[in-house]
């Protein structure tokens, strides 16, 4: 999802010495050269996620006397839905 090395120690296993200048997992190549995940979404930076999520709003709605209320959810893009998912947040 985003541009992080996701296997670490493939990279790690391409280097020669602890000292050595570190070099990127062929997944992360990848990831920079056709700018998707393994799994097919782009890969986005920090404020193109938090952008994104600025659509995603939660409306309450009440009757004039409020004995009756319900919560409608905008429905979120896969992108969003994944992103929650990985959080852990629920709108429910």
């Amino acid at each position: 999802m985003r541009h992080d090395d996701t296997y670490k120690h493939a990279a790690m296993a391409l280097r020669q010495s602890v000292v050595a200048k570190a070099e990127r997992s062929p997944t992360a190549v990848t990831k920079q050269t056709t700018g998707r995940t393994l799994d097919g979404p782009l890969v986005q930076s920090f404020h193109t996620l938090i952008a994104e999520h600025a659509t995603v709003t939660r409306n309450i709605f009440e009757n004039a006397s409020a004995r009756y209320a319900f919560t409608a959810i905008v429905c979120q893009t896969p992108i969003q839905a994944n992103v929650l998912d990985l959080l852990d947040v629920s709108f429910t």
